[in-house]
């Protein structure tokens, strides 16, 4: 049974994460400063907050059940990145690109993080799903403490060390291990904010003032999850996640936002290299005249509708092959 209050708070966040990743120059950077102070923390979020209640697997099941879940999808969106980069922008959009080198190539696919930009994938934003295994290999442990006040004390800890981490460590490391601190952070604040949901009592009167904290914030600390400012991030962040989840418990009926949400990680995935091609589909020559959130909202819908076809194409094939199964005669062995 799917978690619709989730399927919307993850759909809100897809959006967030494309429009962080797309051409800000019609808006400006302050709306994306202050999307970059939550975006990815709101998904790190979401995976603690669901691992809470659920029946524990042995590590090795847990490990395979990782590997299938985040780091095959991982395999396929990077080999579809290789081939948009190497094929589709070369010969296509006819731009040069640099020769394809397999040991090149098998070095960006192991390190991921900033190697991403060392060859034409055109799809940064994939260092987010290595850097989501390894956190949640370690969030294994963390919640096999069992006792939420030994979590708790983890939390704060792995908080604390957090920002001296980032500092000593160079610019994006291999597999964005400099990320994984913050990210734990987030992934174990998911997992108690379900321990103590039922207790937690905010007026919504609150909202107004949280959301104008994190515009503050926002506005005079750029950062983002792999480059903390300082430790009020974690606070800004967690009170944006806590505001965007209250909008998604009211709008938890938008079949539309919780089909984005359901469809979050093959946008996640394409999304970069949708929005690479934008500007070669000539549409923008049609809206010369726009500018401003105009043009920025028409980028917006293109990639999102875009990457849901795509989802929508998959998943009818997906049902297709399945039908097609269950109507093969049965195979029996004979012993």
């Amino acid at each position: 049974m799917r978690n619709k209050t989730i399927d919307v708070l993850k759909g809100v966040g897809i959006i967030f994460v494309i429009m962080g990743h797309s051409n800000s120059a019609p808006i400006g950077n302050s709306i994306i400063a202050y999307i970059y102070t939550f975006h990815m923390p709101l998904f790190f979020w979401i995976t603690g907050y669901l691992a809470y209640g659920r029946k524990q697997k042995e590590f090795l099941e847990y490990l395979v059940h990782k590997i299938r879940k985040i780091y095959i999808p991982y395999t396929i969106f990077f080999c579809l990145s290789l081939i948009y980069g190497h094929i589709i922008v070369r010969y296509i959009f006819g731009q040069y690109i640099i020769p394809f080198n397999l040991k090149d190539t098998l070095i960006v696919f192991f390190y991921s993080s900033e190697w991403l930009n060392h060859i034409p994938t055109f799809n940064l934003a994939l260092w987010y799903l290595p850097v989501l295994f390894f956190t949640s290999i370690v969030f294994y442990f963390v919640i096999r403490l069992k006792d939420i006040r030994l979590i708790i004390l983890f939390t704060i800890v792995i908080a604390i060390i957090t920002v001296p981490v980032q500092s000593l460590l160079p610019p994006g490391p291999v597999l964005g291990i400099d990320v994984i601190p913050a990210s734990l952070t987030f992934m174990c604040a998911g997992y108690l904010f379900k321990h103590f949901e039922a207790e937690i009592k905010i007026s919504p009167f609150f909202l107004l003032p949280m959301f104008a904290f994190t515009l503050w914030y926002a506005y005079n600390y750029s950062g983002h999850i792999a480059d903390l400012p300082n430790y009020l991030f974690f606070i800004s962040a967690l009170l944006s996640i806590f505001i965007y989840y209250r909008l998604a418990q009211d709008l938890s009926r938008s079949s539309l936002l919780a089909f984005w949400g359901e469809s979050s990680l093959i946008i996640y995935g394409l999304h970069s290299l949708v929005n690479h091609a934008y500007p070669y589909t000539k549409i923008p020559d049609y809206y010369t005249n726009w500018e401003g959130l105009a043009v920025f909202l028409l980028n917006l819908l293109f990639t999102l509708m875009v990457c849901s076809l795509i989802y929508l194409v998959l998943k009818q094939l997906r049902s297709f092959n399945c039908k097609t199964l269950s109507n093969l005669p049965k195979i029996r062995f004979i012993t």
